[in-house]
């Protein structure tokens, strides 16, 4: 469904814009279809260069916020932008270190000329050594030419490796990729993988998966999409076989994926490079909206056969599916898998109507996918405007703690709150789960928009993997913030204003991570159970008494004596017996302690994991 952006067709959607956008239009709002168009970053603007730029006050003042689930502090990353379309899926944005979590780095597209010419884009990047307290702006990378939908991950050595579509070096503009040569350095090595060899279209939305190890073979794996409906050139892998040359295995196409950000990668906990995308529909036309997540053992060389992860439900004149917004993690070797759901026609979207939140895992509801709780009956703002292809809840951001405990997921909603086109304003909000997605966090905690003056945020992305400190989970995102609603490359335009990339960073209070309350039955006293089942791969419970009302602290020690994981710490909890699930997916086999404390009360027992 994905359509070349031409002349003719931007003509078109002026047109329909002017009719009340009456390409499918059952006599109200709603019933609406939107034109699924995608943005490649070379678009003539529209906007009239008299209009003034909005700017906004204030804006480098970090934001401090304090509840009874979590708190917060939310800075600016790097500079302003008046180009503000930082993807058409969810970004990849963002990369903290997980053995060295104060180190975070991050990226994203910059251009601060009136009329955001294409030649005048960039890809800042931005690096932190505080765990995101401050910031230092490492500026463009590359420093010349044209760039745009930067991403960003990182190495096993801890040195970010980034990218995106850039004429650096030569035209045209092409996926190109650039690794540091120390972390937070800032001094980037171009690894240009070369033209796309299936056609004169080129690759421009790229992501990446770095392998485990520099010593492999294989030091990361990059893919792209052109900016085409061509049924076989539309997204294809490539492997880099250094990071301190262009080396490449060779682009390989792959033409059941869509173009246009619609695809994502995680690494398992054995190495495992998994890829969760949405279907190409232009090949099979009946694969309109279907998910599916496949894997590669091997680096890349070669992927499994594809699991079908949603089967879209007929839905209106067209079905209930995937379009942009989709995204993974591993919990050990599993997968878990969020996307957007929306209605889908063979022309394009419905904005105003029925949109949600799934998810699918393998371990969870004997692996069938799941629509959430985070769904249009929660929120039914719809969408308006112009035509920036998000509904009323769309683009999850999926991301786990560094110990595998806590899934979080980030993503964006819309506000009653609208521009003078009728584009509404968006907030970033965030959910957790402590049983591997069986059950979310509900409702989900508004992270943006908490003190005036009114924002809209858009483009949240966590971190793949995010840290445990001081015995606190945290997730670390960024997303971005506009005084003005929408975008100024859609149809029709926002007014001209300066963005700015935000860092938020989560510290969730101790009730977020789950205890179930087993009976209210007063016990006499502190006691703490053997865990069960005993030995155990990878899931086990344990279960402790509570006389009175108590702050309680939950730990597990490696045989080294090292803290490996907070189940609870100083949780406040009831009187009764209580029951914490442990998942070990992250950990080996070996023989573990967890630990009771309360007061003066402590205890301790022996597990064993066995894999």
């Amino acid at each position: 469904m994905i359509k070349k952006i031409s002349m003719f067709f931007l003509l078109f959607a002026a047109i329909g814009l002017l009719m009340n956008f009456t390409f499918k239009n059952f006599g109200d709002k709603k019933h609406t279809v939107y034109p699924n168009v995608v943005i490649t970053g070379s678009e003539t603007p529209v906007v009239n260069s008299t209009n003034p730029v909005i700017r906004t006050t204030n804006d480098l003042d970090p934001i401090y916020y304090t509840d009874s689930v979590l708190s917060l502090t939310d800075v600016r990353t790097g500079p302003e932008t008046i180009y503000d379309l930082q993807s058409n899926g969810v970004p990849q944005q963002i990369w903290q270190d997980p053995n060295t979590p104060g180190n975070i780095h991050c990226v994203y597209t910059v251009n601060l000329t009136t009329g955001w010419p294409a030649t005048d884009r960039r890809v800042y990047y931005c690096f932190s050594s505080d765990y995101g307290a401050t910031w230092q702006d490492l500026g463009a990378n590359p420093p010349t030419g044209s760039n745009g939908f930067g991403f960003c991950s990182g190495l096993s050595d801890g040195t970010a490796i980034i990218g995106g579509h850039t004429d650096f070096g030569s035209a045209p503009v092409r996926l190109q990729v650039f690794a540091d040569v120390a972390p937070g350095a800032g001094t980037f090595t171009q690894l240009d993988p070369g033209q796309n060899p299936f056609n004169a279209l080129q690759n421009i939305w790229g992501r990446i998966q770095p392998t485990s190890s520099l010593s492999n073979s294989t030091k990361f794996v990059v893919m792209g999409s052109v900016n085409s409906t061509a049924l076989d050139t539309v997204t294809s892998f490539n492997r880099g076989l250094s990071v301190t040359s262009a080396s490449y295995s060779g682009f390989v196409r792959d033409m059941n994926i869509a173009n246009a950000e619609t695809y994502s990668f995680s690494r398992g906990s054995d190495g495992r490079i998994g890829c969760v995308y949405v279907a190409n529909d232009n090949v099979i036309t009946s694969n309109s909206g279907k998910v599916y997540y496949m894997y590669s053992t091997d680096d890349g060389a070669t992927w499994s056969t594809p699991v079908l992860v949603w089967n879209p439900p007929v839905y209106v004149d067209g079905v209930f599916g995937c379009l942009r917004g989709v995204t993974m993690t591993y919990v050990g070797t599993t997968p878990k898998v969020a996307f957007e759901l929306l209605g889908i026609t063979a022309t394009g979207y419905y904005p105003g109507l029925r949109a949600a939140i799934g998810f699918w895992a393998p371990d969870v509801n004997g692996g069938n996918a799941v629509v959430t709780p985070f769904d249009s009956t929660w929120s039914q703002n719809g969408n308006g405007g112009a035509t920036d292809v998000m509904t009323s809840i769309c683009r999850p951001s999926i991301a786990r703690s560094q110990d595998g405990q806590l899934l979080m997921m980030a993503f964006g909603v819309s506000r009653a709150d609208t521009d003078a086109i009728g584009s509404h304003y968006y907030d970033v909000y965030l959910t957790t789960s402590t049983n591997g997605g069986a059950n979310w966090k509900f409702p989900p905690t508004r992270l943006t928009n908490l003190s005036a003056p009114l924002r809209d945020n858009r483009f949240a992305n966590l971190s793949p993997t995010n840290d445990l400190t001081g015995g606190y989970y945290y997730a670390n995102l960024v997303y971005q913030s506009d005084s003005v609603a929408g975008s100024v490359t859609q149809t029709p335009p926002a007014a001209e204003s300066l963005a700015k990339q935000r860092f938020i960073r989560v510290r969730f209070d101790p009730s977020t991570i789950g205890i179930t309350n087993i009976s209210n039955e007063v016990p006499a006293r502190f006691s703490l159970e053997q865990n069960y089942p005993n030995p155990f791969n990878p899931v086990t419970k344990i279960r402790f008494s509570v006389p009175k009302a108590s702050l309680v602290t939950l730990e597990v020690y490696d045989v080294t004596g090292r803290l490996v994981a907070t189940l609870a710490k100083n949780e406040s909890v009831t009187a009764g017996i209580k029951e914490v699930e442990f998942n070990a997916s992250n950990f080996p086999s070996g023989v573990y302690f967890y630990s009771l404390k309360s007061g003066d009360f402590t205890t301790t027992k022996k597990m064993v994991l066995v894999k």
